[in-house]
Order: C-alpha cells, then structure tokens, then sequence
C-alpha cells in the first residue's frame, strides 16, 4: 500500500475500511470482543495489536463453517506491505 503503516491501520480499523473487509454494519472492537454484519456473517476478534495485525474468526452466518481472516502490516520505506494469509478454516 502506498502509505504508512499507521495510515492503513487507521482505515483497517474505521468504519469504512471495517465494512470493506466483513460487511455492512460490521465494526471490530478489541480482542476477545463480538462483531457482527448486517448480512448475518459474524465472528470474534481473536487478535488485536494496532499498527501490526488483527485476526478475527468469520462465519458467514449460524450453520456456516469456520474461518479465521489474520491482516498483518509491514513498514515498507514510505508504504507498507499487507499481509493476508488466505482465509483459512480454524
């Protein structure tokens, strides 16, 4: 990305960037804390460590399987790498 890391994490985290990322109405708090969308998807955030990484578990509605999103920033010089494991099943 080209910005700093602490400009990607602030809009990882706001609510514009939040709900490009898990959907409308989504909204990640701290670790150990609930979110949920508007389309029923929902998760807990299983890690939070600002300006370095936030991981949260996802499932796409009650029945639905399992999967952990893990988002990790890298200082680059003047940009920043971001890091995203594919989703995986936990």
């Amino acid at each position: 990305m080209p910005a700093p890391a602490a400009k990607v994490w602030e809009h990882l985290i706001s609510i514009d960037g939040t709900e490009e990322l898990l959907g409308e109405g989504a909204r990640i708090g701290n670790k150990g804390e609930p979110w949920r969308a508007s389309d029923g998807s929902y998760g807990v955030v299983r890690s939070f460590h600002p300006v370095e990484q936030v991981r949260v578990t996802w499932h796409p509605h009650e029945d639905g399987p399992l999967s952990m999103l893990d988002i990790q920033l890298r200082p680059d010089g003047d940009a920043t790498l971001l890091l995203m494991p594919a989703w995986t099943a936990a």
